[in-house]
């Protein structure tokens, strides 16, 4: 969707912010001994509560075999994104990182934002590797250019 109108740019500002909040809070829970189902339970709550729809869940795109079962991706350490975390979920453990994956639908406007996060204490390697990642993005964010 091309954003054309006011009410448009005000609904996707808003999406954004709530996007925000509800990642903030995912990951504000993020610890040891924490389910992947929790996180995704936390996340369906604040999306549902707040009168928005989940982006992902029963999001099939093309060439997939099934829809995605879940609201959050959930990615502990060097897994591929997406991982799905209610159908066979795994409790973090101390050291893992763990990349948050989140789309959220506010009136007809689709948001979708991901971050990593550490659990607990991580290796100087694994803050590293978000601290480098942190920077390409924020590199690449200032490269942008309309057109």
């Amino acid at each position: 969707m091309i954003v054309k109108t006011t009410e448009q740019r005000e609904d996707l500002i808003e999406a954004g912010k709530r996007l925000g909040e509800v990642l903030d809070a995912v990951a504000a829970i993020v610890a040891p001994g924490v389910s992947t189902a929790a996180l995704e339970d936390l996340a369906v709550t604040l999306i549902t509560d707040a009168g928005d729809k989940p982006a992902f869940e029963g999001y099939t795109p093309e060439g997939a075999t099934r829809p995605y079962p879940a609201t959050l991706c959930v990615s502990i350490n060097d897994e591929v994104v997406h991982g799905i975390p209610n159908e066979t979920p795994r409790t973090l453990k101390e050291g893992d990182i763990v990349a948050l994956d989140l789309g959220l639908i506010h009136n007809g406007i689709v948001v979708d934002s991901a971050l990593t996060v550490p659990v607990g204490s991580v290796s100087k390697e694994a803050y590293a590797l978000m601290n480098t990642t942190q920077a390409a993005l924020e590199d690449a964010i200032a490269a942008a250019k309309v057109g």
